[in-house]
């Protein structure tokens, strides 16, 4: 007599079917199929990238123009400009600039008109007579850039400073042309 386990098991496998064939695999995905490339390239991308940062960020050489040609140009700009306080402002800046170029004790902090004047008497191998202008023309812009008064003659501020900042060119490049000549 057959179990009744078997009997249950005989009764079932008639009526399950036979199994199939396995299917095919999956084909692999694009990550497994290109997965080198990928990070090579995600590698390579971060790499271009912090190079590029890099190169972008570098210090550059950075140009110099000389004082003198800063003030000329900023006078050259004003040549034709009206006299008022504004343009005696921007003379004034433009050869406290020049001047705190050439005498390197006024580069230390922001001097008045008469300090500037004094340390100029002081440090500097000008002529006198230059000295004095460069006096004169100081107090000059100082006053029409602060009076409120009326100013009686046109002054020609900035014509006059790029007169005397020629001037003061010339005087330094003459000693030395004369020490360049002597053997």
């Amino acid at each position: 007599m057959p179990r009744p386990v078997e009997h249950v098991f005989s009764v079932f496998a008639s009526v399950i079917p036979d199994l199939r064939p396995v299917e095919e695999l999956l084909p692999p995905t694009f990550w497994e199929k290109h997965r080198g490339a990928i990070l090579s390239g995600a590698f390579l991308a971060a790499l271009v990238f912090v190079v590029a940062f890099r190169w972008l960020r570098r210090t550059r050489p950075v140009t110099v123009t000389p004082p003198a040609t800063v003030a000329r140009t900023t006078l050259q700009e004003l040549k034709t400009a009206p006299d008022n306080g504004f343009l005696a402002g921007v003379v004034l800046n433009a050869l406290r600039q020049y001047l705190e170029s050439l005498v390197p004790a006024l580069q230390r902090r922001k001097l008045t008109v008469d300090e500037i004047i004094r340390q100029l008497e002081r440090e500097t191998s000008l002529p006198h007579e230059l000295q004095n202008e460069i006096a004169i023309l100081l107090r000059q812009c100082e006053r029409w850039q602060f009076s409120k008064g009326r100013r009686d003659l046109p002054a020609k501020l900035a014509n006059r400073a790029l007169d005397l900042i020629a001037r003061i060119e010339a005087t330094r490049v003459a000693p030395a042309a004369v020490c360049a000549r002597q053997p």
